[in-house]
């Protein structure tokens, strides 16, 4: 039977999905299935997070299935450099996640690294690796083959999930760093039209921005959103 738990004014059985993002390596747990999603290089980005969003639709299928609803728990990225092509990446990925969440009506939130490892661990700067120490301490749960630690930060958050739902915790949504703060969905790409995002994303040419150092990127820009949509449809009719 799914746990019920009080969430704002409503109370709602809901198993939170845990989803550590990477179009490399991406972790998923639902606290009973912890997948390790590995794909392809040679893959388009659309291609590789295709496969992500159809594993992660399974693990939501399953509690559908079983009565339940889900909440995706997402550990958000975090950059400092001006490697322009991983941050693409990573934003597209968001992005992905975000359309496969209005698809199935679930609810998202977007989980800094440091708050997930001080959840965890009590110190926001300890190591993956620590995590998993601490997920087997605390809870008793060991992952097999786990490089890099993503079934571990993905069942993180999944208990993360589950201690916001109890009212156990407060979640706050990430904030862009700096004196002037402001929520970053006012980070967009306006200068790039559809066209130019398309062929980006299918490698046909290089990113035509920079990003600049120490610019920090941790939830999904606005503009992306809708262009994702049409980058999807465009790919899918190729």
């Amino acid at each position: 039977m799914p746990t019920t738990y009080t969430c704002a004014s409503m109370r709602i059985s809901t198993i939170p999905i845990g989803v550590d993002p990477s179009l490399a390596s991406c972790g998923a747990s639902d606290g009973q299935t912890h997948d390790r999603i590995e794909t392809r290089a040679s893959l388009s980005p659309y291609d590789r997070a295709s496969e992500i969003m159809d594993r992660i639709g399974r693990l939501i299928d399953v509690q559908r299935g079983a009565g339940n609803d889900a909440l995706l728990v997402v550990e958000g990225p975090l950059f400092f450099g001006s490697d322009a092509t991983a941050t693409w990446d990573a934003g597209y990925l968001m992005a992905r996640i975000d359309l496969l969440a209005k698809a199935y009506d679930v609810a998202v939130i977007v989980v800094q690294p440091t708050t997930l490892k001080k959840f965890v661990t009590g110190r926001g700067n300890a190591p993956k690796t620590e995590v998993a120490l601490e997920i087997l301490d605390r809870w008793g749960v060991r992952f097999q083959d786990d490089r890099g630690a993503d079934r571990a930060h993905a069942y993180g958050l999944h208990r993360y999930g589950l201690a916001y739902l109890a009212g156990e915790i407060e979640h706050h949504a990430p904030s862009a760093r700096g004196s002037k703060k402001r929520p970053l969905n006012k980070i967009t790409f306006e200068m790039l039209s559809t066209e130019q995002l398309v062929a980006i994303g299918e490698g046909r040419v290089a990113l035509p921005i920079e990003i600049p150092k120490h610019a920090p990127l941790v939830a999904i820009p606005a503009a992306w959103l809708k262009r994702a949509q049409k980058i999807a449809k465009q790919w899918r009719a190729a």
